[in-house]
């Protein structure tokens, strides 16, 4: 997912730009994970959905914890209005936010990276997000944290047919260079 880039991304293409400089990294928004792995249109991707899938390595990164974000302090959870990812097949609202609690959506994304941009705008907007991307993009939790779920963001890669190969170096760099928690 696009909030994850610069956290994790980033700075594994740095430090396998310094480790192996003749190796280039393609960085996708992803499709279809599976579909995608297996025809070696993709060789690792950041995910927080595990895939179960024959031939496909399924790593546990680290469990994210979320919490419900804002520009400024003026924005309360009473007067927030939430941009929330689309509605998943099932109707539903792919977030962590609880779900017998009520909020109002004003705006819907298929990209999270553009909610983090709408509630950076300094508009009275909210998001629910992982704490780790909340804060890296410089904006407010308002400490709901315990009331949220939490996931998982996971490495899934296909199975390699040589080692070590470029994928293996990438993630590699990825493990290398998580951020601390």
């Amino acid at each position: 997912p696009s909030p994850f880039a610069p956290i994790f991304l980033v700075p594994a293409t740095r430090w396998l730009s310094e480790e192996h400089p003749n190796i280039t990294v393609h960085i996708h928004n992803h499709g279809s994970l599976s579909a995608r792995l297996r025809r070696g249109q993709l060789d690792v991707a950041l995910s927080d959905d595990a895939i179960e899938d024959e031939g496909i390595v399924t790593t546990r990164i680290m469990d994210l914890e979320h919490d419900v974000f804002v520009s400024s302090k003026k924005v309360t959870l009473e007067n927030a209005i939430f941009v929330a990812p689309t509605l998943d097949e099932r109707g539903q609202t792919p977030d962590a936010w609880p779900a017998d609690r009520k909020r109002t959506i004003g705006l819907r994304v298929d990209l999270m990276q553009v909610a983090i941009d709408v509630v950076r705008s300094g508009a009275p907007y909210a998001a629910v997000l992982p704490v780790i991307v909340g804060k890296a993009n410089g904006l407010t939790p308002l400490g709901l944290a315990d009331e949220m779920s939490p996931s998982v963001l996971y490495m899934v890669r296909r199975t390699p047919l040589a080692l070590p190969s470029r994928a293996d170096l990438f993630a590699d760099a990825v493990l290398a260079t998580l951020p601390k928690v």
